[in-house]
């Protein structure tokens, strides 16, 4: 008996264990069918719809042994929670018995939260989960989750109190204590198919990508995934942005995520504490009364003007559809003007960046619009947006993103962009106060709502403001968009909808809210000013806009800590170099870390850059080219290259013309001469001589065949609104009054001919590109331009001509004080340009802008 007690005893845990195992298994897996395949009965578990086939364990486990259900086993799957058909990443724990059989299931984590972007293909490596996404028919991106956890940078902006915090983040959002890292793989233009692998030898860890874009173009590319760089273009490699976050604010947004407690504590708070802030303020005032000095010295302390004397012969033409800086504005609701009062005056001129020999770029002003609160000022920002770009950027935790995607938070840090960056200013609300659309250089953030404010940039660099369409999908050409709520104001009206709740949830005693509110909104003549202040409701804000005659506004972020507007000055230091900086806050009274916008900004955020006139390509000049007036926008560039002149024409600045030269019998002959530097078109500005008149060259003048039009020939030709085209000459198709042909020099991207010296004029996007030189190396450098028709006349029988210092040379620069005037002509003429700012319909135009 003693022998047997001993034998038992000494196997005792191994029997209770096993005990305990049998009863887990015949008990706890009585829930789950039995023959139910694993994706089934974690389903039924988790209420997941989970993708059948799509589970991954991350570490390879025998199902068949008994320790597989004493223990968890993580794994990954694709699932939708049902309210959308698309699929998430999910990371969760199973305990399993054989079969196998599920015995218990973690709370699956959601890895992508791509509520508009479908995961269609992942694969597990190593330490690495690879996940693809499809958003509106494309692949934009893939991401890379790194199951090692996220490493803080060692230096001085992280304490021990801050790396807490964060930890404490990464534990509620991923079950671990060191969190998840993530990396994004990002097209520069969505493909349309996109497949990728893991290459594991010795020596080469790296992610092969093989993608078709929209021309059906075949691209491949590699990202090392020990350093997650590439060198490949076409795809950026971003790695998201930590960074260390105050107690206070990090408080409030762990509070606000957590499903048991909300937003609304967090709303009720600060509408208390706003409310009070309110109070003292007025109480203030009732005692000191009103005060000059109470922030209009710092409006009189700037000049008021700067004037810019251009050298002679710089500029023809008017450009009569901008006043800059705008007029001033009048007192909306008092009697008296304050100090400064509505009077625009420049903004930080020495430092605020502007193009060369061009006015200041941003004027600034204040007006007040609170009659009970005579004290509070709206700052307005005028930005010429002939001069600066709007750029968007969505924040590393803000917005939200509903399609895989997550915002970079930080200025470009390429050259190009980098040396232009002039100015940055605050987004608007985060996701969780109504999910408003975004997306940032064509990549969707989240999808746009129908009738939300926008701000929106296209292709063309111009900036819109209005409210999105019903049912539009977004345009081809748009490049970014930002919304916010419903419009502020919109024809001249504040808050036309008569929305109640700007910015909060709660209470009617808070229902005005006065506090730190910050706007955006355009004039008519294309001019986007900034609004902000302090004290204000939404009502006060929009009427500043309105008084600034502003025709639709867009209300942006609150809160101290989240609104700002600052100048920048960036100097390139080179790829893998963070670029230098310095900045000055045009507003003092924010609190806003503007380091951030370098390093990681939390939120999302505008920017503005130099705008780019010149065309792509290096080595353009300018020099004494007299340019379409404003000056500073030039629009004719010319570069010499390989015993070749080039020039490149912004066709948005000029007005092309066909002149038909002397042709016989013809009653219309041309008169003018180039007679003491002088044409008979004061706005000329260039001018290509296609030779003599000939019966065997087709040509057409106002409607008139003055020489028989060959079918399929290469022609010149302009259309009914008077844009320059080239095409095979189609009479059922092409229509026109003013055409004539020449030879093919490219036809569909490829060269067709060459000969001797040629004149050639080629077309891409909006520019203009004519050349003179030997015919088969203006043909390589064309192609070189990625230009895909070109076509080409006798370089003896003609000549180019442009304004050069105010006087005609040929694009040698001899100077030309005569010339034949029996030539057909292409010419070139100054012509006003509309304004860079304009109303979302103009994005849409097939649907009425709201």
């Amino acid at each position: 008996m003693r022998f047997i007690w001993k034998y038992f005893r000494t196997r005792l845990p191994v029997i209770l264990a096993l005990t305990a195992v049998v009863a887990v298994y015949v008990g706890v897996t009585s829930d789950f069918q039995a023959d139910a395949p694993l994706a089934e009965q974690i389903s039924t578990a988790t209420g997941l719809q989970i993708s059948p086939d799509s589970i991954r364990f991350i570490e390879p486990f025998d199902a068949a042994n008994l320790h597989s259900a004493t223990r968890f086993h993580e794994l990954a799957f694709l699932a939708t929670d049902g309210k959308t058909p698309h699929r998430d990443l999910y990371l969760a724990k199973v305990k399993l018995a054989p079969g196998p059989r599920l015995i218990d299931v973690s709370s699956p984590i959601n890895l992508t939260h791509s509520d508009a972007g479908d995961d269609y293909l992942f694969e597990i490596h190593r330490h690495l989960i690879i996940v693809s996404t499809r958003v509106l028919g494309q692949v934009r991106s893939l991401t890379v989750f790194d199951l090692r956890g996220v490493r803080f940078p060692e230096d001085e902006n992280w304490d021990t109190l801050q790396r807490t915090l964060a930890r404490l983040t990464d534990f509620q959002k991923t079950g671990r204590w060191k969190g998840i890292a993530k990396t994004t793989v990002r097209f520069d233009n969505p493909a349309r198919n996109a497949d990728f692998s893991v290459e594991d030898t010795p020596g080469q860890f790296a992610l092969s990508l093989r993608w078709t874009d929209s021309s059906q173009t075949r691209h491949t590319a590699q990202v090392n995934l020990n350093t997650m760089k590439t060198a490949d273009p076409g795809i950026q490699v971003l790695a998201e942005v930590r960074l260390p976050k105050r107690p206070v604010l990090w408080t409030v947004d762990t509070v606000r995520s957590l499903d048991w407690i909300g937003p609304g504590p967090i709303e009720w708070a600060e509408g208390r504490f706003f409310a009070m802030k309110d109070r003292i303020h007025q109480l203030k005032y009732s005692i000191s009364g009103d005060d000059e000095s109470n922030g209009s010295n710092v409006f009189a302390a700037t000049p008021r003007h700067i004037e810019l004397k251009l050298p002679e012969g710089t500029e023809v033409g008017d450009y009569n559809r901008l006043t800059w800086p705008p007029g001033e504005l009048e007192a909306p609701v008092f009697s008296r003007k304050k100090t400064g009062e509505g009077e625009w005056i420049p903004a930080d001129p020495d430092f605020v960046k502007t193009l060369p020999n061009a006015p200041p770029s941003i004027y600034k002003t204040y007006i007040r619009t609170d009659r009970s609160r005579p004290y509070t000022h709206v700052n307005l920002y005028a930005m010429d947006t002939r001069q600066l770009s709007l750029h968007m950027v969505g924040g590393h935790e803000d917005p939200i993103s509903t399609t895989g995607e997550v915002g970079t938070g930080q200025l470009p840090r390429d050259k190009d962009t980098v040396e232009k960056i002039a100015l940055v200013f605050n987004g608007a609300f985060k996701t969780i106060h109504g999910e408003y659309g975004m997306m940032a250089d064509r990549t969707v953030l989240l999808p746009p709502k129908d009738e939300a404010a926008t701000v929106a940039t296209d292709d063309d660099g111009r900036v819109a403001l209005g409210s999105w369409p019903t049912g539009q999908e977004i345009p081809d050409t748009m490049a970014s968009f930002r919304q916010n709520m419903d419009p502020l104001l919109e024809n001249g009206v504040v808050n036309p909808k008569r929305r109640y709740l700007w910015g909060f949830t709660l209470g009617s005693d808070i229902s005005q809210m006065n506090t730190i509110r910050s706007g955006l909104c355009i004039r008519d003549d294309g001019i986007l000013i900034y609004a902000w202040g302090d004290d204000l409701t939404a009502i006060t804000l929009g009427e500043a806009m309105r008084a600034a005659k502003c025709s639709y506004g867009i209300h942006l972020d609150m809160n101290p800590f989240h609104t700002s507007f600052v100048a920048f000055q960036m100097t390139w230091r080179g790829d893998d170099v963070l670029p230098k900086f310095e900045y000055r806050k045009l507003i003092k009274d924010i609190r806003f870390w503007p380091d951030r916008y370098v390093h990681g900004a939390p939120k999302d955020f505008f920017y503005m850059t130099l705008r780019d006139t010149a065309p792509p390509g290096q080595d353009w000049t300018t020099q004494h080219i007299t340019q379409p007036a404003p000056a500073f926008l030039p629009a004719i560039f010319k570069r010499e290259k390989s015993s070749i002149s080039v020039l490149a024409i912004d066709s948005d600045a000029v007005q092309p013309t066909l002149l038909p030269g002397v042709v016989p019998g013809m009653a219309a002959d041309r008169t003018d001469s180039v007679a003491d530097n002088l044409p008979d078109d004061l706005n000329m500005v260039g001018e290509m001589l296609l030779g003599k008149w000939s019966s065997n060259r087709g040509q057409m003048a106002e409607g008139t065949i003055v020489a028989t039009l060959k079918p399929d020939a290469p022609t010149l030709y302009l259309d009914a609104d008077g844009a320059m085209h080239i095409a095979a000459w189609n009479p059922a198709q092409l229509r026109t009054q003013n055409a004539i042909q020449g030879e093919w020099l490219i036809r569909n991207g490829e060269v067709s001919g060459t000969r001797g010296e040629i004149l050639a004029v080629g077309t891409l996007d909006k520019w203009i590109y004519l050349a003179r030189g030997n015919g088969a190396t203006v043909a390589t450098e064309f192609m070189k331009m990625g230009i895909r028709d070109a076509v080409l006349f006798d370089g003896d029988d003609g000549d180019i001509l442009l304004r050069s210092s105010g006087r005609m040379t040929t694009i040698d620069g001899t100077p030309r004080d005569s010339r034949d005037i029996s030539p057909a002509a292409l010419r070139f003429s100054a012509r006003a340009r509309g304004p860079f700012g304009t109303r979302l319909s103009e994005f849409f135009p097939s649907a009425a802008d709201r």
